[in-house]
């Protein structure tokens, strides 16, 4: 059973269009860029994507351990989690075309896009002025 600050935090990731992603970078230090959230479950799992080649992409093949941010007014939500990369050439596909029609990125052919998942380990709450943190398996 969902708890209410999980319900409220998928209302706000699924009118969502950008989170802030941070992944590990070359040196260890942390990496933050925006991203553009491609497709949501729940409050928890969020797909996104990006140039194969781009340094986000090699910074998660070297360490996948990641955290997302999104708010909407004074309701915020961080994630830790774990990114992997989408295999199923369906998804892949699907996932590339929402990623043009978001981003406009038609230069971009779908062998060169790599489409991620991330997934929640972790989520910390700051919803009605009320802090909580659940974690997930």
């Amino acid at each position: 059973m969902l708890k209410p600050e999980e319900i409220i935090a998928a209302r706000i990731l699924m009118n969502t269009n950008e989170v802030f992603l941070s992944s590990v970078g070359a040196g260890g230090g942390p990496r933050s860029s925006i991203i553009t959230k491609l497709r949501s479950e729940g409050h928890n799992v969020i797909y996104f994507g990006a140039p194969i080649n781009s340094q986000k992409v090699q910074n998660i093949r070297q360490n996948q351990n990641a955290s997302i941010c999104y708010y909407s007014g004074s309701d915020s939500i961080t994630l830790l989690g774990r990114v992997e990369f989408v295999t199923d050439n369906t998804l892949r596909k699907q996932l590339w075309h929402e990623w043009c029609k978001k981003t406009n990125a038609i230069a971009l052919n779908e062998y060169d896009f790599c489409p991620m998942k991330f997934t929640t380990t972790e989520a910390t709450f700051w919803i009605r002025n009320k802090l909580s943190t659940f974690t997930y398996e």
